[in-house]
């Protein structure tokens, strides 16, 4: 749900950005700013040596010079605040707002500081009254509805943008903020129905609705309604064949209608879609199928585009693939699949009940699998004896070097375990000194004789 939440956040920053206000920009550029900057930086000078009442009495008397300068109106309500009289920043703020009605800025300043003053009864009414003085502004609505759903919870707050969307219609900057707010309160379709909306507003063809459409997708692959989403996603396409983001989104539901079960729709999704996430999930599905051959070439496709960890594991196990016996690629597959399907759990079972009925040669790379796949699901000890018995008994496999290292970290990191993790380490560096790994072993094992802390803990 926070990444959903994050989704609806993004499409209403989008809808929100717009220029300041006319009036405001005409502010900036009024006459005077030279000397109302000296007396801003007079007053602050005075603040920052707790000189309160000095700091008011210069901001009073800018603001007698010079009414308009929101600077000053805003310093001041922080002076009031410090010195303990934040209720007396509420005229400040009235006669500021009597003058520039339309200063959204001010405006919100007054709802908070009616908050902080405890005057919760006002802030519905200085609401209507920043509506009737913006008309035609989704600022009162939007800003507002921020500060209702501190108050009053979200429930309120959406009321507001509703009231808002049915004075000035479905604006994407009052959408998106329901959109937000829908999702706080858990209302997943009602934030994607208000996305549709933001999506639906503006012109086919336009980047904004390109950008609206992909948080709106986005939001819907991570629903449980895949139906929903192939539909959506396949519009989309239609329109911008030529998105980069077809790929992480074709990918993103077709592991979600994998894990359903759902393997012809979820190859349908990624037909003829290019890129490491598609070719990623057409190597799990064509897995799945039992045709290793051919996944482990889509996910060699993948390799040059994965985050350097990823393509790690991701080459571990075309290797392994590649190797194995078909009763060893066919538990190794299983294992991956159910891994990739956020299950490392389920793969560490399959692999720890499966390994001894595999044929010998099968079992180092199987054992190295069922390590990495514990690292992720914990807990640590399960890693541990995989290794181990790659270490004891498959000293003269690709896998121990790797498997030998990581395991003497582990051991002198448990209580007792130092001496052990010595004689695994200068037994890999004897009997394997022209591995990559080497190095490493010899650093490690440096540590571990001065009894220095490390990457598997000083523990005796």
């Amino acid at each position: 749900m926070r990444a959903c939440r994050a989704t609806a956040v993004a499409v209403a920053a989008l809808a929100l950005a717009a220029p300041p206000p006319a009036s405001l920009a005409a502010l900036q550029n009024r006459p005077g700013l030279r000397l109302e900057n000296r007396m801003l930086r007079q007053a602050s000078t005075h603040e920052s040596r707790g000189e309160l009442k000095e700091a008011e009495a210069t901001l009073r008397e800018l603001l007698e010079v010079q009414s308009g300068s929101v600077a000053a109106v805003l310093a001041l309500e922080r002076v009031l605040r410090a010195d303990g009289r934040i209720a007396e920043a509420l005229p400040v703020l009235d006669r500021y707002l009597a003058e520039y009605p339309r200063t959204s800025q001010v405006w919100q300043h007054k709802l908070g500081v009616l908050i902080e003053a405890d005057s919760l009864a006002g802030v519905e009414t200085t609401l209507e009254n920043w509506i009737r003085a913006a008309p035609g502004s989704p600022d009162p609505y939007r800003l507002g509805a921020r500060v209702l759903e501190g108050v009053h919870g979200v429930g309120r707050a959406a009321e507001l943008i509703e009231e808002g969307v049915a004075a000035l219609g479905d604006l994407p900057a009052l959408v998106g903020e329901l959109a937000e707010m829908q999702l706080a309160r858990g209302d997943t379709a009602a934030a994607l129905a208000a996305m549709r909306r933001i999506t639906e507003w503006y012109p086919a063809g336009t980047p904004e609705r390109r950008d609206a459409w992909i948080g709106e997708l986005r939001l819907l692959v991570e629903s449980p309604d895949t139906e929903a989403a192939m539909g959506l996603l396949a519009a989309f396409r239609e329109e911008h064949p030529d998105a980069e983001q077809l790929d992480g989104l074709s990918a993103g539901l077709a592991s979600r209608l994998l894990g359903q079960g759902k393997r012809d729709e979820a190859m349908a999704v990624l037909s003829g879609i290019e890129g490491p996430g598609a070719a990623l999930e057409r190597g799990y599905l064509l897995l799945e199928g039992g045709a290793v051959a051919e996944a482990v070439a889509a996910l060699k496709v993948a390799l040059p585009d994965l985050e350097p960890s990823h393509a790690t594991e991701i080459l571990e196990l075309t290797l392994a693939l590649s190797e194995l016996t078909a009763p060893g690629a066919t538990l190794a597959a299983r294992a991956a699949i159910a891994s990739h399907r956020g299950d490392p759990g389920h793969a560490v079972t399959l692999l720890r009940d499966g390994v001894d009925r595999l044929p010998a040669p099968d079992r180092p790379a199987i054992l190295a699998l069922g390590a990495r796949l514990a690292d992720q699901a914990g807990p640590a000890e399960d890693a541990t004896a995989f290794r181990r018995r790659i270490v004891t008994e498959h000293a003269d496999s690709r896998e121990y070097p790797e498997a030998a290292l990581r395991f003497a970290r582990a051991l002198s990191a448990e209580p007792g375990g130092r001496a052990e993790a010595v004689r695994v380490l200068e037994a890999l560096i004897v009997a394997r000194p022209d591995s990559p790994v080497v190095p490493g072993a010899r650093r490690e094992l440096r540590r571990i004789q001065t009894g220095r802390s490390g990457p598997g803990g000083g523990g005796q």
